[in-house]
């Protein structure tokens, strides 16, 4: 993830305050992602066992 906290400050002039509770977001909303496509294809696994 660290690419995107290099997206998200390409300049030193952005406050690191700033920069970081972006990137806590970010890896907030990835985690939630992958947990909900795992989450996913149990249940389609699930339904294709049926």
């Amino acid at each position: 993830m660290v690419h995107l906290v290099a997206f998200f400050c390409p300049m030193p002039t952005v406050d690191v305050c700033q920069c970081s509770i972006i990137k806590i977001h970010m890896e907030l909303i990835y985690h939630l992602a992958v947990a909900n496509y795992t989450y996913l294809l149990r249940i389609l696994m699930m339904l294709h066992r049926q």
